[in-house]
């Protein structure tokens, strides 16, 4: 298939050094809001790209919180992507926001999060979504599709007769502890502006223009 021709004049907006300040937090919110503002679908989905055994892996994810301390999302810890973080900690998030001709990628360094802070979320998703969680162990085979349906069906009849669920000790959060940012805002001509900043040891944040 033949795709040279594919192409997309991005001059929607533009992103200036005289615009943002030193901390990343208050741009991410910025373009965040505006994304949101839009009333898109799936508005906090984000890229996760984990080191995996085979090499690198990357999977859609929802970000469920965030905050200058970092971005959370769950999932099961026995998962793929669990088993990644678990040998590698080191990830990374996209975000693309194409609507705005906007990405920002995000490194960090993967935290679990308490039981106390898994609890809280956990109890307030649907009682569907948490039958869910108890009948799916992710990324492990499954004898069949009708297998799961029952499994489920049965958690799910449960979790109704008690009120909710019980989540599993293997479900949970990460937070996702940033050490760079990149902000990328398509331009004309692919002279794209892209500000990347880092964190220092002294704990505070300062960024440069990369070439586009």
């Amino acid at each position: 298939m033949e795709l040279q021709n594919e192409r997309k004049v991005y001059q929607s907006n533009e992103l200036m050094e005289a615009h943002v300040g030193n901390n990343p937090f208050p741009l991410f919110t910025q373009w965040f809001d505006a994304f949101r503002a839009l009333q898109t679908d799936d508005a906090t989905a984000m890229t996760l790209a984990t080191a995996g055994q085979k090499g690198p892996s990357a999977r859609i994810v929802l970000l469920k919180n965030y905050s200058t301390e970092g971005f959370e999302f769950f999932t099961q810890y026995t998962s793929i992507k669990g088993q990644d973080i678990d040998k590698d900690p080191r990830v990374s998030l996209l975000f693309f926001w194409r609507e705005l001709e906007r990405q920002v990628s995000i490194q960090g360094t993967a935290v679990r999060l308490t039981d106390q802070e898994n609890d809280e979320y956990f109890y307030t998703r649907p009682i569907e979504s948490q039958a869910g969680a108890m009948a799916s162990h992710q990324s492990h085979p499954v004898a069949s599709r009708e297998a799961l349906l029952d499994s489920y069906t049965t958690l799910l009849e449960g979790c109704i007769e008690r009120g909710r669920g019980i989540r599993p000790a293997s479900w949970g959060g990460y937070r996702i502890v940033p050490t760079a940012f990149e902000f990328w805002q398509g331009r004309p001509g692919r002279l794209h502006d892209r500000l990347y900043y880092t964190l220092s040891e002294d704990n505070t944040w300062s960024f440069i223009r990369l070439a586009p």
